[in-house]
């Protein structure tokens, strides 16, 4: 803008060059008096300042033209920047929004899948839990069956072994004697019933009555 002005300056004082210098070219060939050359030279001065005026007014209409086209393009410019940041902002708010809710997704899952995990768990604890203990019932039932079979087995074969060794047809005096003083019998008790036992060993229908009276006194 200021070039243009400088060039239109430039032209006007080349136009104001020449009407001054024409007239003293005009003069070496014929002279003119002063009175014709006053009034050449104030023309030629309205004349250039009319010039200068105009491009002035040209140059500052050009000037406020070229305000207006930069003032649209900032304003244009402007308002492309504000929709690009607006849809940029807005894209990232979606983006955010997404990754948020597939996060959430993702957590919501994962506690679902740990909580059937443990109730799967749990029930298989339970249910294990449940059959070890009816196992170990079943165990303790069948244990304590054996147990009591053998014990009675083995009492009634006890009491049939002291039966056997109480009757005249068993009879073994060493073990009946040790079968009365293993008894809880007090001592005298156990000392009568040795001591008939002793007098009785060789006489049969002696040792039945003294083996009945030490079943009696045995409980059997």
């Amino acid at each position: 803008m200021k070039n243009l002005i400088v060039v239109i300056v430039l032209v006007a004082a080349a136009a104001v060059a020449y009407l001054v210098l024409a007239p003293k070219s005009a003069e070496e060939a014929a002279p003119m008096t002063e009175t014709e050359t006053v009034p050449a030279v104030e023309a030629v001065t309205e004349e250039v300042e009319e010039i200068v005026e105009e491009a002035t007014e040209t140059a500052t209409d050009i000037a406020e033209e070229a305000a207006d086209v930069v003032e649209e393009a900032v304003g244009t410019a402007t308002d492309a920047a504000t929709d690009a940041v607006e849809g940029a902002t807005e894209a990232v708010t979606d983006a955010v929004d997404e990754a948020v809710e597939g996060a959430t997704d993702a957590v919501n899952d994962a506690v679902e899948g740990a909580t059937d995990a443990v109730e799967g768990a749990t029930d298989a604890a339970t249910d294990a839990t449940e059959s070890a203990t009816e196992t170990a019932s079943e165990a303790t039932e069948a244990a304590t069956e054996t147990v009591a079979e053998e014990a009675t087995e083995a009492a009634t074969e006890g009491t049939n072994s002291m039966l056997d060794l109480l009757s005249p047809e068993g009879f073994n005096y060493d073990k009946v004697v040790e079968m009365v003083d293993g008894s809880e019998l007090d001592l005298m008790k156990k000392t009568a019933l040795k001591t008939a036992l002793d007098s009785a060993k060789d006489n049969p229908e002696l040792l039945t009555q003294v083996l009945d009276q030490i079943k009696g006194a045995l409980g059997l």
